[in-house]
């Protein structure tokens, strides 16, 4: 059964780490307005504007429904090779990778991502919520 051997959550997905403080934004700090734009050119489509999911699942910092329990590593995995958090399972087989994220850029999004607010609504997305 196709189901079994996809685990599906997020396609930009993370937890309540902070990325590493050097090589992000302007300053040397993850800057989420910067952020903001990564996402709204390679997430918003499938995770909505809220992070709280669409066709993609929740991505927000929620522990239960998010990606909240996900470290920024596991986080930039799944957003470049489209790796679950175990780094071995695929996520959603619909899910676009985006290795072109640059390791600044990536600490960018992960900081807006973590400013959305947290959504505890499970929502696994319409393109691969039922496998």
């Amino acid at each position: 059964m196709l189901g079994a051997a996809f685990t599906v959550l997020p396609a930009c997905g993370s937890t309540t780490d902070d990325p590493p403080a050097n090589n992000g934004g302007a300053s040397g700090a993850p800057d989420a307005t910067k952020g903001a734009a990564v996402y709204s050119s390679n997430c918003v489509s499938c995770h909505n504007t809220d992070a709280a999911g669409k066709e993609g699942p929740n991505i927000t910092m929620s522990v239960t429904a998010g990606i909240g329990s996900w470290t920024f590593e596991q986080f930039t995995a799944a957003v470049r090779t489209g790796k679950d958090k175990d780094g071995k399972t695929q996520l959603c087989p619909l899910m676009t990778m985006f290795p072109e994220i640059n390791d600044a850029s990536m600490k960018d999004l992960y900081a807006y991502i973590k400013s959305k607010p947290i959504s505890d609504v499970v929502n696994k997305g319409s393109y691969c919520g039922n496998l």
